[in-house]
């Protein structure tokens, strides 16, 4: 029985560490969605959204660092994005500027933004990582708008929604 405990104690590390080791050569952090499971801003249709997207490099060599647009899934051509090939330097930092244009037909509903990304080495070398998928929230119904009640014989104020 300790045995079997043993090899399922080294087990689940190998498998929990598993994604954070071909993970480590990069860093991504986004600073408008990372605390909210990925949820960028509701949008409405026609409408547009920009955030940005930091990329740290942890090995020891420059990378030439991209977004794979083709990998983006239906909101591909929705998506462009500034400067999507920069040279980083080993631990530096860059900066990826990418703006959602939300077409006037797109339907009430949630996208899913995948993020993949393209890094050669000067040999030429692919050190390809993911990051976690966005999702683009699209909502076309209006705003609603508070009704306000107040009582001309009490200090209380009534909100309805």
């Amino acid at each position: 029985m300790k045995k079997l405990f043993d090899y399922l104690c080294v087990l689940t590390i190998l498998l929990s560490t598993t994604g954070l080791v071909s993970a480590q050569d990069f860093t991504v952090t986004i600073k408008s969605t990372d605390n909210y499971g990925g949820l960028i801003t509701p949008l409405k249709a026609g409408n547009s959204h920009q955030f940005q997207i930091n990329v740290k490099n942890n090995r020891q060599d420059t990378c030439t660092v991209s977004i794979v647009k083709n990998a983006m899934g239906e909101v591909e051509s929705w998506v462009s994005i500034d400067n999507n090939s920069q040279s980083i330097f080993p631990a530096q930092s860059k900066n990826f500027l990418l703006t959602i244009n939300v077409p006037s037909n797109a339907e009430d509903r949630d996208y899913i933004l995948w993020l993949s990304f393209n890094a050669y080495d000067k040999d030429g070398n692919n050190h390809s990582f993911d990051y976690t998928a966005q999702t683009i929230i699209v909502d076309n119904s209006l705003p609603h708008t508070p009704t306000f009640f107040i009582d001309q014989t009490s200090t209380t104020i009534f909100v309805n929604s």
